[in-house]
C-alpha cells in the first residue's frame, strides 16, 4: 500500500490524539513528581495501529528533555498549550511503553493538578502527534497501520473517555479524496513557518473543522464515497494561520 492509500484509508487530520487506557503511572507527592507511560507497544490499539518501540525515537532526540531545541515535548492538560503543568524531565521508550516523568509546577494549575490525580479525576493520559506516512505499512492480515515512526508533540493528562478524537472517531475514513490530501500537505507547508504552540493549537483546530465538516446530519444528503469526485471547498490556510498567529502575539 503506497503512501497516498495509507492516507485515504487512515483519513487525513492534522494532528491525532491517541488516549492509553491503562491507568499506569505513579505521583511521588513529596517530589511533586509523575511518572506515566503515554503509549503501549506492539499490539494493535482501538485506531487500529500497532506502535513498534522505536517509533519515537526521533522526536524523543530532537525534541526530548535532553535536546537543545526549545520546541520541546510538552507535559499539558487536554491537550491544551495553554494548560501546562510542568516539564517532562525524561522521556523514554522500554520494551512495552512510551514512559514520561515530569515535574508538576508550584502553581495554583500544578497544586490542582495533583489533587486531581488523587482523587482519580485525572486517571489517563493522551499523547498528541503525526503519522509519518512514509514510516507506515499496512498488514492486511492484521487488519492495522504497523506505525514505525511517529511525530510525537505532547502527552497531556485526560479525563477517562475524554477524547479529542470523539467526532473523528465517527467519521473516520469518509472523505479522503485526493484533493483533500493535497489540501493537507499544501497546509503543511505553510504550519512549519508557524510558532510551535500556536502550530498545534491550528492543528487541533483545523481537525475539529474538518470533522464536523464530515459528520451526516439528520437530513443532509449522505456524503460521496471515498472514490466518487468531491467538492472541497477552498480554505486560505495562509490567512488563516497569520490570524491565529497574530492572536498568540497579543
Amino acid at each position: 500500500m503506497n503512501i497516498e492509500e495509507l492516507k485515504r484509508k487512515k483519513g487525513m487530520r492534522s494532528i491525532y490524539f491517541k488516549p492509553h487506557d491503562m491507568k499506569s503511572f505513579d505521583v511521588d507527592l513529596n517530589k511533586r513528581e509523575v511518572t506515566m507511560a503515554w503509549n503501549s507497544f506492539g499490539f494493535k490499539d482501538d485506531d487500529k495501529d500497532i506502535i513498534l518501540k522505536g517509533a519515537f525515537s526521533k522526536s524523543i532526540s530532537e525534541r526530548g528533555p535532553k535536546s537543545s531545541t526549545y520546541r520541546k515535548i510538552a507535559y499539558l492538560k487536554y491537550h491544551n498549550y495553554n494548560l501546562p503543568i510542568g516539564p517532562p524531565k525524561e522521556i523514554r521508550e522500554d520494551d512495552d511503553y512510551l514512559i514520561a516523568v515530569a515535574n508538576i509546577d508550584p502553581t495554583p494549575e500544578g497544586d490542582t493538578t495533583l489533587t486531581q490525580y488523587q482523587t482519580g479525576t485525572l486517571n489517563q493520559h493522551s499523547i498528541g502527534y503525526r503519522y509519518i506516512w512514509d514510516k507506515m505499512d499496512y498488514s492486511e492480515t492484521e487488519d492495522a497501520f504497523i506505525c514505525k515512526e511517529i511525530e510525537l508533540w505532547e502527552g497531556s493528562a485526560v479525563v477517562a473517555g475524554a477524547n479529542e478524537n470523539t467526532p473523528l472517531l465517527e467519521v473516520r475514513g469518509m472523505n479522503t479524496a485526493d484533493q483533500m490530501a493535497q489540501t493537507m500537505e499544501e497546509m503543511e507547508k505553510l504550519l512549519r513557518n508557524v510558532e510551535i504552540r500556536n502550530q498545534y493549537d491550528l492543528r487541533k483546530s483545523i481537525s475539529k473543522l474538518l470533522a464536523l465538516a464530515e459528520i451526516k446530519e439528520p437530513g443532509k444528503p449522505p456524503l460521496p464515497n471515498p472514490g466518487e469526485p468531491q467538492k472541497v471547498k477552498e480554505i486560505d490556510y495562509e490567512k488563516l494561520i497569520l490570524a491565529f498567529g497574530s492572536q498568540g502575539r497579543n
